[in-house]
């Protein structure tokens, strides 16, 4: 992938690159194992590849058109552009090559490319990054990092023609050339805005998970709890999101108690596909503190340890004890007590970062029965994080 920052520490010898292949043109013993057009047909290499990318279909129609749109405009054209470029590099009669090159340069320049491409992305209406956000289920890394290399490699490619024309023409003049770099710089600055916009907003909570688990739950009834928890993980991981989950999938007939406050930090999808689905979205997990977890873990094991203390329950704990025990707890926006068989399916992302992600869950023993009889229901305990 063509990136500014390491191709733009190299503009003297791309310029003279140009000046090389010039003096080609009009020698008579050239070297076709010549390193330096054996990487310019690695790049040639690489930009094929890339344009195969962007055959990709988008599932929103808008998408889909600005998009092509795109490619037909920016990427298409500045291949046609560097194809001709390295052409003169490799064709045996360097001189009609360097005539189409130079046609389709002056037809094309690289900054007036460079110019309309950032006209084009700096409107939300035309910004296929943005749009395609918007049409992507889950607003995913990968959706955002395609664009952002695509637009960093365009402009990148357009820069390197540049520099390889200043070098093919005289006099040697570098005023494209720096603009080009500082469109550049512009592009940059937008693309950690647009980053770090997605990442305060999560424009995907709460419509677009809660589309996505009701998906889950009707197009795999004839899945496990476990499998179902695991697709749902695996799509919130994609998320470009600072955020960490819990996601609970359980038996529709399981007593339980939930409480969230705030309760926008939650979705609750019940009755659907043969299971319930609750999840849970942390937006300080991820920041929280070694001491702050140890903190969490231990009052939730202590409120664990209350409920098993109890015998002979004639009732199920209640969801005002539920709500009590997260009241009480520091940094606490999520808490289920339920009924625990094994169809209870726990995930959580973030693992890599605290030993249980966004929270901590454990199950235990609820000693249940009358002045005659006693048995005991296991149980799960959960809290999430804020």
């Amino acid at each position: 992938m063509f990136t500014f920052s390491k191709m733009s520490p190299h503009l003297a010898a791309f310029v003279g690159l140009g000046l090389f292949v010039k003096n080609l043109i009009v020698a008579t013993d050239n070297n076709p194992n010549d390193p330096v057009l054996a990487e310019l047909g690695n790049l040639k290499r690489d930009l094929k590849t890339l344009a195969e990318k962007i055959g990709q279909q988008f599932d929103d129609l808008k998408a889909f058109q600005v998009s092509l749109k795109f490619f037909e405009n920016f990427t298409s054209t500045t291949s046609v552009l560097y194809r001709a470029m390295t052409d003169v590099t490799e064709s045996n009669n360097r001189e009609a090559s360097e005539r189409v090159f130079k046609r389709l340069y002056n037809k094309n320049h690289p900054f007036d490319l460079t110019r309309t491409m950032m006209q084009m992305i700096g409107n939300d209406e035309t910004n296929p990054l943005k749009i395609g956000m918007k049409a992507d289920p889950l607003e995913t890394k990968r959706t955002f990092s395609k664009w952002k290399d695509l637009f960093g490699s365009i402009i990148t490619q357009l820069w390197l023609i540049e520099c390889f024309a200043i070098g093919m023409n005289e006099p040697i003049d570098t005023y494209e050339l720096e603009k080009i770099e500082e469109e550049n710089s512009v592009l940059e600055h937008w693309i950690e805005n647009w980053k770090q916009d997605y990442l305060n907003h999560a424009y995907f909570w709460p419509d677009k998970i809660r589309q996505f688990v009701g998906q889950i739950q009707d197009e795999n009834v004839e899945k496990s709890n476990q499998e179902n928890v695991e697709l749902i993980k695996a799509g919130l991981e994609k998320i470009l999101t600072d955020d960490l989950f819990y996601v609970m999938v359980f038996n529709e007939k399981l007593v339980h108690s939930v409480v969230a406050n705030p309760d926008e930090q939650h979705i609750n999808s019940s009755n659907r596909g043969g299971c319930n689905v609750l999840v849970h979205r942390s937006k300080r997990g991820r920041e929280a503190s070694h001491e702050e977890m140890h903190q969490f873990r231990a009052d939730i094991e202590g409120y664990a340890r209350e409920m098993e203390s109890w015998s002979k329950n004639s009732h199920f704990v209640s969801w005002e004890q539920v709500r009590t025990w997260a009241m009480r707890m520091r940094n606490c926006a999520f808490m289920v007590v339920m009924q625990h068989d094994y169809y209870v399916a726990v995930e959580s992302t973030g693992r890599d970062i605290h030993e249980m992600g966004a929270g901590w869950w454990l199950m235990g023993n609820y000693n249940m029965g009358n002045m005659f009889q006693s048995y005991d229901v296991p149980f799960l305990m959960l809290a999430g994080f804020e």
